[in-house]
């Protein structure tokens, strides 16, 4: 659970760098934002709910989306 927070934490702060990228590379890194944060949601609630199965694919999924959020990112070097 750390590393996702920690992970959330940066792709917050790197989200803060796309300000001034073109206008179809913000919206789709706001997109992937937002599925981000749902899936860091249900990965909290997979964890309370002790549903340990789920929680790989939680994983997975959210680290896939964050390398999706920095890819956008480098298209802007």
């Amino acid at each position: 659970m750390q590393l996702v927070r920690n992970i959330a934490i940066a792709v917050r702060d790197l989200l803060q760098t796309l300000d001034y990228a073109p206008t179809a590379i913000k919206e789709m890194s706001e997109q992937r934002y937002n599925h981000f944060s749902s899936l860091v949601v249900a990965l909290i609630e997979t964890v309370r709910q002790r549903n340990y199965e789920k929680m790989n694919e939680h994983a997975v999924n959210i680290a896939r989306t964050a390398k999706a959020l920095f890819d956008d990112i480098l298209k802007l070097s």
